[in-house]
């Protein structure tokens, strides 16, 4: 009588192989993921140093940064969402940046979400040693931009000019960088 031989394999082989490919695949999804977040904050970066070059050859073409004059409120505003301080920028650096992860709509109050900022304080003081933030006096006339939210880096790790009070809506941020026309 011949043997017959078994070809194939059996249901616990099957369940097995595909429990270790879900596993890896999971993992690479993981993985996929923590890079896309840190990819979106390189960005981030990047974007931020492109607007310091164009806040920089506004002022040296103004004198000033763009602010009230131009329409932009003390308040601040969103950029890339049509904001007048949008148009300002425009010619320095075109197209205006934003937030990878955008999602403040329009930039009509209240906004939440992903978003740069750009603020000018004309009349305030915009860093506050007693606070701890970093300088070594307050001193007006300065602007800051920044973005509200990283996703993959510690945020203590990240530059931060502003950290306290009333210093243009930028002090939660996980990224801010104050601009200053010159020492009084």
């Amino acid at each position: 009588m011949k043997k017959r031989t078994q070809s194939g394999f059996s249901l616990v082989e099957l369940m097995v192989v595909i429990s270790i490919i879900g596993m890896l695949a999971s993992a690479a999804l993981a993985n996929f993921g923590d890079s896309r977040a840190a990819a979106r904050d390189a960005k981030r970066i990047q974007d931020m140093n492109s607007l310091a070059v164009a806040l920089q050859l506004y002022f040296n073409d103004h004198g000033h940064y763009p602010g009230v004059p131009q329409g932009i409120p003390t308040s601040g505003q969103l950029l890339g969402v049509g904001n007048e301080i949008d148009d300002e920028l425009r010619p320095y650096i075109n197209p205006i940046p934003i937030d990878p992860s955008h999602d403040a709509g329009t930039g009509e109050l209240p906004t939440a979400g992903s978003v740069y900022f750009y603020s000018y304080d004309p009349h305030h003081n915009i860093q506050n040693p007693a606070d701890g933030c970093p300088g070594t006096s307050p001193w007006p006339g300065g602007t800051a931009y920044g973005f509200n939210k990283a996703e993959s880096i510690d945020p203590t790790k990240l530059h931060k000019d502003t950290c306290s009070g009333a210093n243009l809506g930028l002090h939660n941020a996980d990224y801010n960088v104050i601009l200053l026309p010159m020492a009084p």
